[in-house]
């Protein structure tokens, strides 16, 4: 056997070759040599953790999420059916904020304020395919906010007593408390956003921003809304996310 294929078929001394080649090429062309290339890559912890499809238990970002840069890479190319179980960050998302917005609200409700809230629970860590499915049960514009994971990072409070901006500052605060990213997003109506709901059988609430009592505080609130209180809009198929719970 020759020296190299003697280096190659080693397990340890094949790991190490491997750390030294961009990721990108992991994903791709190097699976491609033979089964036990793509297994080594796939099951060395490092590897895998490099490629996200396993969850590292700290960043290699120090005080942020590693975002998954290579799901823009393979999105455009076929014959890769990995990147829909890689992480979309490390260490691993476990809590999501889904925040919604609707063009037609009334007009007596605050428009900073978004006017359905889901928060979603990943215990396996929250993939691409999950998130893209969020993203694409929509036709909205769609922004995501990014929690720092600094445990001595404490956001500033509004210098002033406006309720509103007290709770968006409060919101941030307990988002980056959990290390909760929030999935913001725009859709064109109320009801559109009821029939997204309908389709993910595994929310079992969510709130939603109405008018309070004329007594109250604020003018405005947040109601639970139970999934069973959600009124059929139109007769959908149910598409479960088997990883997607809520407390």
């Amino acid at each position: 056997m020759a020296p190299s294929q003697q280096v190659l078929s080693s397990p340890e001394l094949l790991d190490m070759i491997l750390r030294q080649v961009p990721r990108t090429h992991l994903l791709t062309s190097c699976q491609r040599v033979c089964r036990v290339w793509r297994e080594t890559i796939t099951r060395t912890p490092v590897l895998s953790q490099r490629l996200f499809l396993s969850g590292a238990s700290i960043s290699p970002v120090v005080g942020r999420y590693e975002k998954n840069f290579l799901v823009g890479y393979l999105l455009p190319k076929s014959g890769t059916p990995q990147w829909g179980q890689m992480h979309v960050a490390q260490p691993p998302v476990t809590h999501l904020r889904w925040e919604v917005s609707w063009h037609s609200r009334p007009e007596d409700l605050p428009e900073d304020l978004p006017c359905a809230i889901v928060d979603l629970k990943f215990p396996q860590g929250l993939r691409v395919r999950e998130l893209l499915e969020l993203v694409l049960s929509t036709t909205s514009a769609t922004s995501v906010w990014w929690p720092t994971i600094d445990d001595n990072f404490t956001f500033l409070t509004p210098a002033d007593d406006d309720p509103i901006e007290k709770w968006l500052c409060d919101r941030i605060q307990a988002a980056n408390d959990s290390l909760s990213p929030v999935l913001q997003q725009l859709v064109p109506t109320e009801e559109s956003f009821f029939e997204i709901i309908r389709r993910r059988t595994s929310i079992p609430a969510v709130l939603r921003l109405q008018q309070s009592a004329p007594n109250s505080t604020l003018p405005w609130t947040y109601a639970q809304v139970p999934a069973e209180q959600i009124s059929p809009v139109v007769d959908l198929p149910e598409v479960p996310s088997p990883r997607a719970t809520s407390p």
